[in-house]
């Protein structure tokens, strides 16, 4: 990814699988490599096992690095809200509230949520990828406050998706026709989806 790419990526956005990809396609090349080179006396199954356990490796370098990426990202928003009341009976000027900008994000009341200015109450409630401020005013007069939450990635997403990137690069690794025929006809190993057969 260039430099002017990267700086328009937004503070909660993860690079590209892409950007990945040339890196451990590299790697994995370095594994076939070394496998082809084994003394032809190494059985097929032996060179499979080897095969598999490095790949294996090399899944969970990138898992490693992708989840450290996912748990990297935050983005704080806020929301401005105020209320005037011109009456001695005060007034309510009820909810606003800020979201999460992207899926599997959060917030919580305790160390994610500040106010500045006044504010009757805030809120998070059964959507955490939510936050409220509420305002009201005791008689005449005018309040204000800004709230601002800072959004995370849930545990629960960062696993799933960490999960379902390793799965998307390492197809576009193994599973080119280029590298399931070489693996097949030069060493001995037949892929089937990444898979050995």
């Amino acid at each position: 990814m260039s430099k002017s790419a990267k700086s328009k990526l937004k503070s909660y956005e993860l690079k590209p699988l892409t950007d990945y990809l040339r890196f451990y396609k590299e790697n994995h090349k370095i594994i076939v490599d070394y496998i082809e080179k084994l003394p032809p006396t190494i059985p097929i199954p032996e060179r499979q096992r080897i095969y598999n356990s490095e790949v294996a490796k090399l899944k969970t370098q990138f898992s490693i690095e992708r989840q450290k990426e996912y748990e990297s990202k935050s983005v704080e928003l806020s929301v401005a809200h105020s209320c005037t009341s011109s009456s001695s009976s005060g007034k309510n000027c009820g909810w606003r509230c800020v979201n999460a900008p992207t899926t599997g994000m959060y917030t919580s009341k305790e160390g994610l949520i500040r106010v500045e200015g006044t504010a009757k109450e805030i809120s998070v409630g059964d959507n955490p990828a939510q936050a409220c401020i509420k305002l009201s005013v005791a008689g005449k007069g005018k309040n204000k406050g800004t709230l601002f939450a800072t959004f995370k990635y849930r545990d629960d997403f960062i696993i799933a998706s960490v999960q379902s990137d390793t799965a998307t690069l390492f197809n576009l690794i193994i599973n080119d026709k280029e590298t399931i025929d070489f693996l097949d006809e030069r060493i001995g190993i037949h892929l089937i989806y990444g898979e050995i057969k």
